[in-house]
């Protein structure tokens, strides 16, 4: 089974820097042949409202960081994007089925984005955007490699 050296959590949730198993879990199937790749855990209410209120605790602290900083976190997600492109896009054609071109402009797409809003982060235009009670929210998402488990 494929494997990111990186991501090795054993298919578990990463809810506030810890590693937590879920309410259960499944089997991720390859749609071309239908065998296991992977498995990943079921996050149930409970899971996702932590998350997310712990997304909205490192908030303040992420918000207070210079833009500067800011933006190298994002290179460096897209750094890290770019150096596991074929492994990442490895991992999505199995789970997916795509062709192997698609998924490797999935994760570049996705590195690219990092960049995008790295690039951003630093741009200061001396506008300020109006806040409203839903400007700012946490919320929750999966994505292939972010449960993919180690073998």
């Amino acid at each position: 089974m494929p494997q990111i050296q990186a991501l090795q959590g054993n298919g578990r949730l990463v809810i506030d820097g810890a590693l937590l198993d879920g309410a259960g879990s499944f089997q991720v199937l390859n749609p071309a042949d239908g065998s296991v790749v992977g498995s990943a855990q079921i996050a149930d209410d409970a899971a996702v409202d932590a998350a997310v209120e712990a997304a909205q605790r490192a908030f303040p602290a992420w918000a207070a960081l210079p833009a500067e900083r800011r933006a190298r976190h994002l290179e460096a997600m897209a750094d890290w994007l770019h150096a596991h492109e074929d492994e990442l896009s490895r991992l999505l054609t199995l789970e997916q089925g795509k062709p192997r071109s698609e998924s490797k402009g999935e994760v570049r797409a996705a590195a690219k984005a990092f960049r995008w809003y790295a690039a951003e982060a630093v741009r200061a235009y001396g506008e300020i955007m109006p806040r409203t009670p839903r400007t700012c929210a946490a919320s929750s998402s999966s994505s292939p490699w972010a449960w993919w488990p180690a073998s």
